[in-house]
């Protein structure tokens, strides 16, 4: 059983903030109460991008002179660049787009509205600044990123879109004149997309300050949970503390992480991230120091990328030592690099190298593939694609060498357009530089010429409607085929065609018919006709049925693996019709012609279905499949999904007839409301195993700008199995997911009827 309690304060509701940079992925997440109205429901004026010059539009005034454009004005509103101005006195520059307003500004926009006593305002580059005012962040400031608006109240505000810098903020995302809460702070600082820096942070709940820390960093752009303590206990770890915190290093940023663990002792590491011009990195390390079970693990992994003005190097280094999920005696590296040049028209290069090697006590095994690639289209017509590899592996147990492989694998693919045909050249071969063992290649072409061409070349789209599409492919090529020893030479033909009926007309018929030919050096042959067919009636809009036909049979014998290929000769109808309102019923069968060759029984999968949908919120569907090999109904899937107002409930079960048995029960109940709670559970029921496999309860209680959350989780199957209990207090503004409706790799859960319409 594992237990996480969230911490109620700070930690947590900035841990919030910083997930919140992703907007929810959990298709499950249940729905909480929807976040309050903004404090301020105005709209600003429209400004287009692309306006060369901005008029200032003055509404109302007391007092309004423009000389030299410069602009004076007391108990003014106007409009300019977007957005809507009023205060008691203005001066402003119109060659420099700056104004000062005092007395009762404000200023609304369309990323923020701006409130205070005295405000400068930079329209052109988009700056402000206020003594004594507030300020109101829109959700369109953070790209969508929010629910609501973000409050804050401040002695002093400087910002632009790169920084926003703030002394004695009060931050929230109540809209109350007094909020319940507030994050408190002597300087605030804001990095978009990077970082919030808070110095003397309080938060204050109900005007009560409840907790006081000097310094919090909390990381915008960090793909973690956050920096919420968990206090729990697992089967591999025991009871366990594991915390966060955000350091700041430089102008970078960095996670610390302390863990305490009964069964794995202290857990020690770093998250370090650094982005500066065109360079970009992050590194990350962590160590269980005094491992009771055994030697320390350590895991470490880095990445860099830089983007030079001649081309851009990347790499990826990850080490693993002892890591007790992977393995308590194994060591596994891996290593990538990689240079890639920036060149002139429609070239693309790169130059590479990957590594990757595990050690344990007796088994040691290396791989590493150095490379080139180079694509290039040399003019409009003639187009080449280059790969070089240089792989070795080996493998040995014990000091055994297992398999051994050392070979250059040479590729190269160029294409002529020549208008009426495309002409192509394919030359792939894997040369051995170095010892094999118990290793075998694919097939090399040395080489392969094809000419290809299709309808729309040849007649330049001016056939005749009745006339079908068709393409066309002539090759001739040697092949080496290592794995059989085979070295052929082959002319093959490949002819297609094909046409796609009309939807709109009560008959229609498609088609796609073809043909393949081989001929090899070692007299062998082979043909393979094929025919797909597809006539579908509706002669009424409540009636439909589809007949296809599917056959493919190679005739001769092709001494080369890739062009050999089965056979099927099989037919299938299905009709279906709405026989009441909204109530559909439709079944469908095959036939195997083949199997009845065999002796076999050539039905194949005989069902029937129904779908009842009266309105837009309830859905009932159901499948019946017969198993002919059996003589006895197999699976009958029945489904369920209804809604009424904000509540959602989804029910699959299937039914398996030949076993008798219930074999599964899925149920997703999604924001049932009783006053200002909320439930929502998710039941997944093995009736096999007669157990559930997964049990989910959430329980989501409103606090206006605010939800308490409590969940309970349950997964019996799987990776690292067991309970997890969660309470949070998250904030209705920010985007959250929490672990509901997710398995234990990260998968959300499948009921079977989705989540929703």
């Amino acid at each position: 059983m594992a237990t996480r309690v969230a911490a109620l304060g700070a930690a947590f509701a900035l841990a919030v903030y910083a997930r919140a940079q992703i907007p929810p992925q959990n298709p499950l997440e249940p729905t909480g109460f929807p976040p309050s109205f903004p404090k301020d429901e105005r709209l600003p004026p429209p400004m287009a991008s692309d306006q060369a010059s901005y008029e200032l539009k003055v509404i109302r005034s007391a007092e309004w002179v423009v000389e030299d454009n410069q602009v004076v004005g007391k108990d003014v509103e106007f409009t300019y660049r977007g957005y809507l101005v009023k205060g008691d006195e203005v001066l402003g520059d119109l060659d420099t787009n700056q104004f000062v307003l005092r007395g009762n500004v404000d200023i609304l926009g369309q990323d923020h509205v701006v409130r205070g006593n005295q405000v400068f305002v930079d329209f052109r580059a988009r700056r402000f600044r206020f003594v004594e005012g507030e300020v109101d962040l829109k959700k369109a400031m953070l790209q969508g990123r929010l629910e609501s608006d973000i409050y804050v109240r401040a002695a002093s505000v400087e910002g632009t879109d790169d920084l926003i810098i703030a002394t004695k903020a009060r931050v929230t995302t109540c809209e109350y004149p007094d909020p319940h809460y507030t994050l408190d702070a002597e300087r605030l600082s804001v990095i978009p997309n990077r970082r919030i820096i808070f110095e003397d942070f309080r938060l204050r709940i109900l005007n009560r300050t409840v907790l006081r820390v000097p310094r919090i960093v909390i990381p915008l752009d960090k793909r973690t949970s956050g920096i919420t303590p968990e206090v729990g206990n697992s089967l591999d770890e025991g009871y366990f503390i594991k915390t966060k915190v955000g350091l700041p290093i430089g102008g970078d940023d960095a996670i610390a992480r302390v863990d305490l663990m009964t069964k794995k002792g202290l857990g020690l590491g770093a998250d370090y991230e650094f982005l500066r011009g065109k360079q970009r990195g992050e590194f990350r390390v962590y160590s269980n120091l005094f491992n009771p079970d055994g030697p320390p693990g350590v895991t470490a992994s880095g990445t860099y990328r830089n983007d030079f003005g001649w081309g851009r190097i990347e790499g990826y280094q990850d080490y693993r030592r002892f890591s007790f999920l992977t393995g308590e005696n194994n060591i596994a590296t891996q290593t990538r690099l990689s240079f890639a040049p920036n060149q002139a028209g429609n070239a693309q290069s790169n130059i590479f190298f990957t590594q990757n090697s595990t050690r344990s006590l007796s088994f040691t095994s290396d791989n590493s593939t150095a490379g080139v690639n180079d694509v290039r289209e040399w003019s409009g017509r003639f187009r080449t694609n280059l790969q070089l590899n240089l792989a070795r592996s080996i493998a040995r147990d014990a000091g055994k060498v297992l398999s051994e492989r050392e070979v250059l694998d040479a590729r190269l693919q160029s294409s002529y357009d020549l208008s009426r045909v495309v002409a192509e050249l394919d030359y792939q071969r894997n040369i051995p530089i170095g010892s094999t063992v118990n290793f075998f290649g694919g097939i090399d072409k040395t080489p392969e010429v094809t000419i290809r061409t299709d309808s729309q070349r040849l007649f330049n789209g001016k056939r005749h409607k009745w006339f079908p599409n068709f393409t066309a492919l002539l090759s001739a090529g040697n092949y080496n085929d290592h794995f059989n020893a085979i070295d052929v030479s082959r002319y093959f033909f490949d002819f297609r065609m094909n046409r796609v009926g009309s939807e709109d007309s009560k008959l229609s018929l498609s088609y796609d018919a073809g043909i393949r030919q081989g001929i090899y050096s070692d007299d062998t042959a082979q043909y393979t006709p094929s025919l797909n067919l597809h006539l579908r009636a509706k002669p009424t809009p409540k009636f439909s049925a589809n007949f296809r036909y599917n056959y493919s049979r190679p005739h001769g014998f092709s001494p080369l693996s890739s062009d050999r290929s089965g056979q099927y000769n099989l037919a299938s109808l299905d009709v279906v019709g709405e026989f009441a309102r909204g109530l559909k019923v439709g079944g469908q069968v095959g036939f195997d012609f083949h199997q009845r060759v065999l002796g076999d029984v050539p039905w194949i999968s005989p069902s029937l279905r129904f779908e009842y949908n009266p309105s837009k919120s309830l859905r009932l569907r159901s499948l019946a499949n017969y198993m002919a090999q059996e003589g006895s109904w197999g699976n009958i899937r029945l489904d369920l999904a209804w809604k009424a107002g904000a509540t959602y409930l989804g029910v699959a079960a299937r039914y398996d007839a030949l076993r008798d048995t219930l074999g599964n029960l899925n149920i997703f109940l999604d924001a049932f409301k009783w006053g200002r709670l909320k439930f929502s559970t998710i039941l997944l029921y093995n009736g096999y195993l007669h157990r559930f496999e997964s049990r989910h309860f959430s329980l989501i209680y409103d606090l206006h700008c605010a939800e308490a959350v409590l969940q309970v989780l349950e997964n019996n199957v799987g990776f690292r199995p067991g309970r997890e209990i969660v309470f949070f207090i998250r904030l209705k503004g920010l985007p959250f997911d929490s672990p509901f409706g997710v398995g234990r790799l990260g998968q959300p859960l499948d009921i079977g009827t989705g989540s929703g319409w």
